[in-house]
């Protein structure tokens, strides 16, 4: 389905120094929210690229620190330093979360 974009937006996009091709791309190819679309200023690229390298030095794979920048919103300091979790290590934290509740629900109820 076509995305129309009405000059009154381009004109919005501009005054947040977005350009009329990053607007359409980030509309039409990349499914954005049209509010963000049109707000979120332009990431600069060395920045980005700084954030890259410290994001793959902590395993997080360039993909996955993209996806969180561009389609999460997250910001790069975050996208870059916040851990992926494996499955594993998922499950273990949900064990010991749920231990120490029934632990807490123990103690509660001996008093």
């Amino acid at each position: 389905m076509p995305i129309y974009i009405t000059e009154e937006e381009y004109e919005l996009a501009a005054d947040f120094g977005i350009s009329r091709a990053v607007l359409e791309q980030r509309l039409r190819r990349h499914g954005w929210d049209r509010h963000k679309a049109l707000t979120q200023p332009v990431q600069e690229r060395g920045k980005l690229n700084r954030w890259k390298q410290v994001a793959i030095k902590n395993g997080i794979s360039e993909n996955t620190f993209l996806q969180r920048v561009n389609k999460l919103g997250w910001s790069p300091t975050l996208a870059a330093t916040l851990k992926i979790y494996s499955r594993r290590d998922c499950i273990i934290k949900a064990q010991t979360v749920l231990r120490e509740k029934r632990m807490r629900r123990r103690v509660e109820g001996l008093r």
